[in-house]
């Protein structure tokens, strides 16, 4: 089915010497999604668009495979809806750093500050999944009918000074 059988979160907080290192990470482990993405360019009737390289596995008399059928000439059943076409919806996602670096005390006292402290943070870092390009985070119901964008990616610098 679509639902996955476990989702969560968890994170995790370095700190040495002044520096600052958290990580916050979310996941899903199971289900199933249609990629409607990968089945269109699996589909030997489009002449007039892009294939992709796992159509290089066909099955030839030299190669007999057994996930990929046989390359034909205008044959819809090739491109119908398939189980073949059902990807694992797994995934692990990073989805915010932050590494930051506080001044010294000793540094700041003379500067009659109580904190310096100089960031950078970046949201939406990196996404692993079955396939490469494949986001399932986009659907609740195990489809993806039209191309859906992934969450953007940031980054943003700061400094935040304590008086």
């Amino acid at each position: 089915g679509a639902l996955p059988k476990m989702q969560g979160g968890f994170n995790t907080t370095f700190e040495a010497y002044g520096i600052d290192l958290s990580m916050q990470f979310s996941y899903s482990v199971g289900g199933k999604i249609l990629d409607w993405q990968y089945q269109n360019l699996m589909d030997p009737t489009k002449g007039d668009s892009n294939w992709h390289t796992d159509i290089l596995k066909s099955w030839t008399p030299e190669n007999a495979s057994d996930t990929y059928p046989r390359l034909e000439f205008n044959n819809q059943s090739l491109s119908q809806l398939s189980d073949r076409f059902l990807t694992d919806a797994s995934y692990l996602a990073l989805r915010n750093v932050s590494l930051g670096y506080s001044l010294p005390q000793s540094t700041i006292n003379n500067l009659r500050m109580q904190g310096v402290r100089i960031y950078v943070v970046s949201d939406n870092v990196a996404l692993w999944s079955k396939r490469k390009g494949l986001d399932p985070r986009m659907s609740i119901s195990g489809d993806r009918t039209v191309a859906t964008y992934s969450p953007i990616r940031t980054v943003s610098v700061g400094l935040n000074i304590k008086f």
